[in-house]
């Protein structure tokens, strides 16, 4: 099959990395794709690039723009696919009228947050509008799912579909969670955004510091809030005990140096980066938000608690800091990444996806 995949941009991010990594894994299963950014291109379209997955970018301001509607129509039907496939709401109307105006015989989308669909109501708007000539919409976690019912999305156009990740690149360089101790390394990665809600971890972790002084804090990324970040590191007194780094693309390396990986988040549909730490072999302690709790199983895998809060948090992170069994959690993790998570996985389940979608639009 020919696929088109079109994103906004391809900057750091985990749906950004999702993109390429399925565009990578279906040009090894035998199939063409494409790479298309509506707004820039950004670092991972080196990495696209650099297999060879051709990646077009249509520079698009801000504000709706027929420019950019008549560019995605005439590069559609000059490249030809037999599906595209969106990523997010916001942009999928792009890619659902310029579809049907190239004759591509199916589309098809992925949400992959929940809040993301409401974050700006006409965007929420034009998704309903154009999901006539949607085929089927993926969404990343039963919780997603639910939510996008509650909010009037018809049942029988959304399939779940989890998220992947190439799980052997990360066990090839696993973690070794509980072998520093009584030194417990901590770590997050993520943007700096206020629905990561790194404040909140940061105060948690100065709470946890009272019950285990000899704990560390990695947390890697980068975005707007990087300076109000650095300036609570220094407020909570919390230097010697937390790196605060910018953005890292060696994931795996980072992974490899935790023993247990946190969450704060306020809100998600299932992170990339989730999965990429079970593949680690890392526990995870985490807020109950999206998808997380359906891939990694409270007290086999994970410690929950609620999100907004610094003291739950907390306590989760000391009974996770404080538990005799990370290592085997950290192997259950990593065996649950490959058996249901592999990038392999995520790709074949987007293929049957396709075909399906190819098959309702036949006469």
């Amino acid at each position: 099959m020919r696929i088109v995949q079109v994103v906004e941009t391809l900057n750091v991010g985990g749906l950004e990395r999702m993109a390429v990594d399925l565009a990578i894994e279906q040009l090894a299963a035998g199939h063409s794709p494409i790479l298309y950014c509506i707004f820039s291109r950004g670092p991972f379209a080196e990495v696209a690039s650099a297999h060879g997955i051709p990646v077009r970018c249509f520079d698009k301001i801000p504000g709706f723009s027929l420019k950019t509607l008549a560019a995605l129509t005439s590069a559609l039907r000059s490249d030809a696919p037999d599906v595209v496939h969106s990523h997010t709401a916001g942009i999928h109307h792009y890619a659902a009228v310029a579809s049907r105006l190239a004759r591509v015989p199916a589309v098809v989308s992925t949400i992959h947050s929940p809040a993301a669909t409401l974050l700006r109501p006409y965007q929420h708007r034009y998704f309903r509008w154009v999901l006539p000539l949607t085929s089927n919409v993926a969404v990343v976690s039963q919780a997603t799912l639910d939510f996008l019912v509650a909010h009037a999305l018809p049942r029988h156009k959304l399939r779940v579909i989890w998220n992947g990740v190439p799980v052997v690149k990360y066990q090839a360089r696993a973690a070794s969670p509980g072998s520093r101790r009584p030194v417990i390394r901590f770590g997050t990665i993520g943007r700096f955004v206020p629905e990561k809600a790194h404040s909140i971890l940061l105060e948690a972790f100065h709470q946890l510091l009272e019950r285990l002084p000899e704990a560390e804090l990695r947390i890697v990324g980068y975005g707007a809030l990087h300076d109000v970040l650095r300036d609570r590191v220094d407020r909570f007194g919390l230097a010697d005990r937390v790196r605060l780094e910018g953005r890292n693309d060696d994931v795996p390396a980072v992974l490899h140096e935790l023993d247990i990986f946190v969450l704060s988040s306020v809100t998600e549909g299932l992170p990339v980066v989730i999965l990429e730490a079970m593949a680690a072999g890392l526990p995870i302690v985490s807020t109950r938000v999206g998808g997380i709790a359906e891939v990694a199983p409270e007290g086999k895998v994970a410690w929950y608690c609620e999100p907004g809060a610094a003291g739950p948090l907390a306590d989760a992170m000391f009974l996770a800091a404080t538990s005799p069994n990370l290592q085997e959690m950290g192997f259950t993790a990593s065996q649950l990444a490959l058996a249901n998570f592999d990038i392999s996985v995520m790709q074949k389940n987007y293929e049957i996806m396709y075909i399906d979608s190819m098959r309702r639009r036949r006469p």
